[in-house]
């Protein structure tokens, strides 16, 4: 008897196969993001920032004040700083607790798309090995994305909350699903578009009842929180949350968010088969409208301020799953063999993906470097001041105000009203025993500034931070006051 790829024997080795490298994927992001979550320094030259804020938080200090102050916000809703500050008076607020947050935000989308891919398939062995398939195509994009999935940053918590209110939908849980939607947009304000896309798609279904129910929920929950953090701001909530609108527009850079986005998931084209309404479920029609909606939040970023591999998260977090819903569906009265080929097909896809994870992970030498940081700066006695890095001097025990230089460049860029001179200025009147800075480009207005205020003592042992994610920066000239 011939072999055929029909034959249950080659089904059943294929179908081992795919699961074998689908299990792989599971463990080896598992692993990585566990290796990365007790790293006592910023793996992405944002972290330490989006942590602070989450300390200013919880110590009931401004996130949002008038752009002449020494502290100003990054331009995300507060969400996320709220959650980690709720965690981290359990927990304590540190790298740990933060990327713990993000770690359990990624597991949730994971178990959430993988469980809806299950539900397309049934119960029983064939629904968990679609399941485990799906997860394993969210999982296996953690290079496409820089890693970015676990750090302390807003993306992935935003992201969880849009596959929440997914999910919850498709569901009929309509009050969780506009809850979650609030939540999102309150977490990352980019949302908006696959939270309005997914409300599209009840409306292009006729569900009226459901659609109103879902936007009386929604807009509720969201004007309140609109209210509250208005009024506690005095009205800054909204300005800050709007600057970006003055960041400059370079169409053109949409060739680039166009070939990372294909790069990062390049079944992204999949989805439109949905066009072919009959062969494609309801259920599945949501998912896609999402991916539209996550689509644009992806690609806004790129032609605003150049985009950065977190950006890509939103589509790479659903392209996947959601190409693999499509098909599904496609197959559904085709022969029983259309459905394995489909299912092959991914684990072809994920035998492709495989990827060097030691890339990620801190080295020996990089966790050593971090703790003989924290160690010389405990040190250190008076005020210090790091612009890229202020949780690294907080963690080290010194608690006065740290004035982060990306939010500075943010807030002049959006024209708050904040200058570069009255970041200078706040320095100086400060007047910080130790300034703490990188020694690259970025920082050199600051330098130029109080050069003759501060001398150099020398450099500092600053942990290596992998040029994969985000900015390659390095906390190492240390300056002290000359007085």
């Amino acid at each position: 008897m011939g072999w055929s790829w029909k034959s249950p024997i080659v089904v059943r080795a294929i179908a081992a196969a795919a699961a074998g490298i689908a299990i792989w994927h599971l463990v080896t992001v598992a692993w990585t993001v566990g290796a990365r979550i007790r790293f006592n320094a910023d793996i992405d030259w944002l972290e330490g920032g989006e942590i602070y804020h989450a300390f200013r938080w919880s110590r009931g200090e401004g996130i949002y004040q008038p752009p002449t102050e020494g502290f100003l916000p990054y331009p995300y809703p507060p969400l996320y700083w709220v959650i980690l500050a709720g965690v981290g008076s359990i927990f304590g607020i540190d790298y740990a607790s933060a990327r713990t947050l993000s770690a359990v935000a990624f597991a949730v989308i994971i178990v959430l798309l993988g469980l809806e891919l299950r539900s397309r398939i049934g119960a029983g062995r064939a629904g968990w090995f679609a399941a485990l398939l799906g997860a394993a195509t969210v999982a296996m994009t953690y290079p496409d994305v820089g890693g970015f999935y676990d750090l302390a940053r807003v993306d992935t918590l935003a992201q969880a909350f849009v596959v929440i209110s997914t999910f919850a939908v498709v569901r009929r849980r309509i009050v969780w699903a506009a809850l979650a939607a609030t939540c999102a947009v309150y977490t990352k304000q980019t949302m908006l578009f696959p939270v309005v896309a997914l409300a599209a798609s009840m409306l292009l279904q006729r569900d009226t009842k459901v659609l109103v129910r879902f936007l009386l929920v929604a807009g509720g929950s969201s004007l309140a929180a609109l209210a509250v953090l208005e009024w506690s701001t005095h009205g800054l909530f909204l300005m800050w949350m709007l600057d970006t609108r003055h960041h400059g527009v370079d169409v053109h850079r949409l060739w680039t968010a166009g070939h990372d986005l294909l790069l990062a998931a390049p079944w992204l084209l999949v989805p439109l088969l949905a066009l072919h309404r009959s062969r494609v479920s309801a259920q599945t029609k949501i998912w896609v409208a999402v991916l539209g909606g996550c689509t644009v939040a992806a690609v806004l970023p790129f032609i605003k301020i150049g985009g950065f591999p977190n950006n890509l998260i939103p589509v790479a977090a659903l392209a996947g799953p959601v190409a693999l819903m499509v098909l599904i569906d496609w197959t559904a009265r085709a022969h029983p063999a259309a459905r394995q080929a489909v299912l092959a097909a991914a684990g072809i896809v994920l035998a492709l993906k495989i990827y060097d994870a030691e890339h990620y992970r801190p080295t020996a030498k990089s966790r050593k470097a971090a703790d003989d940081l924290s160690a010389q700066l405990r040190r250190l006695s008076g005020p210090i001041l790091c612009p890229l890095h202020p949780f690294a001097i907080i963690r080290s025990g010194h608690l006065e105000e740290q004035m982060g230089w990306i939010n500075q460049i943010d807030a002049v860029t959006g024209k708050t009203g904040a200058t570069y001179e009255q970041y200078m200025s706040n320095i100086l009147v400060r007047r910080p025993e130790y300034v703490l800075l990188d020694g690259n480009s970025i920082e050199a207005p600051i330098l130029d500034n109080i050069g003759g205020d501060y001398f150099l003592i020398g450099d500092v042992e600053g942990p290596p931070i992998s040029s994969i994610v985000g900015m390659n920066t390095i906390p190492k000239k240390l300056y002290r006051h000359r007085r």
